[in-house]
Formats: structure tokens, C-alpha cells, sequence
């Protein structure tokens, strides 16, 4: 199953480039699109639970195709 991380900041930086997926926003944001990580970006928790849902519905396409996902929202 792919690792999906959900952050806003520095601290969140190190696990980020050991997932799968990333969720955030502010800092963590700028950091995974600066280093190319896969992120879907999310200014609250509403669109977190969406995303997420999405992923649970999705789940064998988003484990094998994770970076074109992202780009599909």
C-alpha cells in the first residue's frame, strides 16, 4: 500500500521524501514541489478527508500510478 504523508511544515520535510504521497500546504508545500515530490496541496482538513476518500476508492489505480493522480485532480 503506497504511504501517504499529511503536513504544513519543516518538520514534516524528512518523512515527506520517503512517501509515496504527500498532502500539504504551507512550508511542506513549497519543500515537495521544490523537490519534485508528488503533493496535492490543501488549505483545510475538508479537503484532506476528500482526498483521502478519493484514495480509498481508488485504491489500486493510485498505488501503481501515483504521480499522474495527482495531476488528474
Amino acid at each position: 500500500a503506497p504511504t501517504l504523508v499529511i503536513g504544513d511544515g519543516r518538520s514534516d520535510f524528512c518523512v515527506a521524501g520517503a512517501a509515496d504521497m504527500v498532502i500539504a500546504k504551507a512550508s511542506l508545500l513549497d519543500h515537495c514541489r521544490r523537490d519534485g515530490l508528488p503533493v496535492i496541496p490543501f488549505d483545510d482538513f475538508a479537503q484532506v478527508r476528500a482526498v483521502v476518500d478519493h484514495l480509498g476508492r481508488h485504491q489500486r489505480r493510485v498505488a501503481t500510478r501515483i504521480p499522474e493522480w495527482s495531476s488528474a485532480l
